[in-house]
């Protein structure tokens, strides 16, 4: 965007979405598809999805680079702070 982060707390789907993402790179070293994503948080569909992983890159949580074919979700460095002192707040 264009380098302002959206400020509006982050939904509580959002939120488990993050830690899905998080969870998944920490087990399996690579980012989760958006279709595992839908199935791990119990939502209804892929757009869903990529509604929230849109904010989650807006808030600066997350990033995802556009390379074609690869599954790039990776946690922003706010977002691996915020894990790593377990306070997860919305940014």
């Amino acid at each position: 965007m264009s380098g302002s982060r959206n400020k509006r707390p982050l939904s509580q789907t959002a939120e488990a979405i993050y830690r899905f993402i998080a969870l998944n790179l920490d087990e399996n070293r690579v980012g989760p598809t958006v279709r595992q994503i839908v199935a791990g948080v119990g939502l209804a569909s892929t757009s869903v999805a990529a509604h929230h992983l849109r904010r989650l890159e807006e808030a600066g949580r997350i990033q995802r680079p556009l390379l074609y074919g690869q599954r790039r979700i990776m946690l922003a460095e706010a977002g691996r702070q915020a894990v790593s002192d377990g306070s997860e707040q919305a940014v």
